[in-house]
């Protein structure tokens, strides 16, 4: 399965935020259109819950902000490019061009995770 099982064209966004809180709000307003009941605060809590135990940059320019929250039976992913880049830690070379946040349930997080991570290891 690809990608494309959990993201749609309106999830893929320009981000104009230049600070880390403010792109993943973005990426969170994406998603959040199509998660009925659950709220933007709700699921702001779940991604910084979850930055807070290990950074989610993986890779030089590359962050995969996620969250998972129970009782979701589906996961949604934006994806959100950067062109100045997002400062995402302390340094310089700390700057993020490209994000993909995912959101899911206990049993779907995960392998939306290892799909966008197997796709960007690809050289193409």
């Amino acid at each position: 399965m690809g990608l494309s099982e959990y993201i749609s064209k309106k999830r893929v966004l320009i981000l104009k935020s230049k600070t880390k809180k403010g792109a993943i709000s973005e990426l969170v307003r994406a998603v959040v259109k199509d998660l009925p009941g659950i709220t933007r605060e709700q699921l702001l809590r779940s991604v910084w819950e979850r930055e807070a135990l290990l950074t989610t940059r993986i890779a030089p320019a590359i962050a995969i902000p996620h969250a998972r929250i129970a009782g979701l039976k589906r996961t949604i992913v934006a994806v959100g490019k950067s062109h100045a880049g997002v400062l995402y830690g302390r340094h310089k070379s700390d700057l993020v061009h490209l994000f993909f946040l995912i959101v899911g349930g206990e049993s779907t997080h995960l392998k939306a995770l290892g799909t966008v991570a197997s796709m960007l290891q690809s050289p193409d």
